[in-house]
């Protein structure tokens, strides 16, 4: 029998830095792959009005990127936030700042940035490269959300899914023109959109980083405090909500202890699980979920992990695919007949899709989607951000042999009921 009960799932509140610690009556929407992402938040910016606030955060966003790339003459991000600036909209980005003078892939990373952050400032809109970080560890903001504001009434995406290029595709996967494949011809990821009082705490997320009087940079003042009154947030929904974190401890003011509650939850679903744990993730490196996933394969659970076949990406490529090689053999060595693994290939080309997502699904009845990848940085240094989500909704299904009612995620769920 599966545990239907979000008290079993989430963490206390001793765990978190964010009040409450889960929240009810949220409405929360999964947004497969990046054409489903993009087309959604373009049509809730076109509603946007004057007072109305934008905040946006991210590891790499593209100005020149197009949240309709498939209609023809349509705007760029910074366009698009560029009229909404002039309509009355506040906008707002927290960008993540490299520490260093990048070379090779990683420079277009910090030109688009640093051009996104120009173009925003331009167009009358506010904009921080933001480097307040871990300084003696690798460190970088990973955050990938957006929250909308109008009045009382409060949306956020939160997610694997920047806003920059190579990231729209559709679930079909088929071949994409140049100027929107990136670094791969192909792109899975996973975003989700919440109402309600969960989106209310990806806004105070926010709030506190930007409010945060640390200089962002050497040279830079900390931007103007966000003071408009926390919006209370609607019942619209049946979903269970935990928004969780990853943050370093001693950087921040107003979580000088950090706040490392995505692991934390990763870890306690993995040693809650009964049936099945399923994860789709891009690393899969060593991490204190690694031992977990061991356990829980030889208790019984069927694990199943989906990722990319080979990662290319010059330069790093063979430091990720032997870090990947050692957990994954380290997992399949506790039970091999309970582990499973996958990847994704186009149908019709059989060409490999480079899987980008962070999303873990438990017994049919849990959830996270979020930034945080299966590895160390995210579990403790990075700056992450995910919802954990158990549905309200329970009805009749059967899990192999064991029969119940179960509360689903049916987004998220990858077909796993029998």
């Amino acid at each position: 029998m599966a545990v239907t009960d979000p008290n079993y799932w989430f963490l206390g509140p001793d765990k978190l830095s964010l009040t409450p610690h889960y929240t009810s009556g949220n409405a929360v929407e999964a947004l497969i792959d990046g054409a489903a992402y993009f087309t959604h938040l373009a049509g809730q910016l076109d509603r946007m009005e004057a007072g109305d606030e934008v905040h946006l955060s991210g590891w790499r966003v593209t100005a020149s990127e197009r949240l309709r790339p498939d209609l023809p003459g349509s705007p760029t991000l910074a366009a698009t936030l560029g009229r909404l600036s002039a309509r009355g909209v506040r906008v707002r980005a927290l960008l993540w700042r490299f520490p260093f003078p990048p070379a090779g892939w990683i420079l277009s990373r910090f030109r688009d940035n640093v051009v996104f952050a120009r173009q925003v400032r331009r167009n009358g809109g506010e904009a921080v490269l933001d480097g307040r970080l871990r300084r003696d560890v690798p460190s970088s903001h990973h955050q990938k959300a957006v929250v909308l504001r109008s009045g009382e009434q409060v949306q956020a995406y939160v997610g694997g899914i920047d806003l920059c290029r190579g990231r729209w595709d559709t679930p079909v996967h088929a071949e994409r023109p140049k100027e929107l494949q990136g670094d791969f011809e192909s792109w899975h990821d996973v975003q989700c959109v919440v109402t309600g009082q969960a989106a209310t705490q990806v806004w105070d997320n926010f709030t506190q980083r930007w409010n945060d009087r640390t200089l962002p940079g050497r040279f830079d003042a900390p931007p103007s405090p966000i003071r408009t009154p926390r919006p209370e947030g609607q019942r619209c929904g049946q979903q269970h909500v935990q928004v969780l974190r990853t943050l370093a401890s001693g950087v921040y003011p107003f979580a000088p202890q950090g706040d490392q509650s995505l692991r934390q939850a990763y870890e306690r679903a993995i040693e809650q699980a009964e049936h099945y744990i399923y994860i789709e993730d891009q690393l899969i490196w060593p991490s204190s979920l690694t031992e977990r996933l061991c356990d829980a394969a030889a208790r019984g659970v069927k694990v199943m992990l989906v990722m990319t076949r080979v990662y290319e990406l010059p330069g790093v490529a063979a430091f990720h695919n032997t870090l990947r090689h050692q957990v994954l053999e380290q997992i399949r060595s506790a039970a091999p007949h309970n582990v499973h693994l996958f990847h994704l290939r186009q149908r019709s080309r059989r060409r490999g899709i480079y899987l980008h997502s962070k999303l873990l699904v438990v017994d049919n009845c849990f959830a996270i989607v979020g930034s945080m990848n299966v590895s160390r940085r995210s579990c403790a240094t990075d700056s992450e951000l995910a919802l954990a989500v158990v549905d309200g909704q329970t009805i009749s299904g059967r899990m192999g042999a064991n029969g119940g009612r179960l509360r689903l995620c049916p987004e998220f769920a990858a077909g796993a009921m029998e």
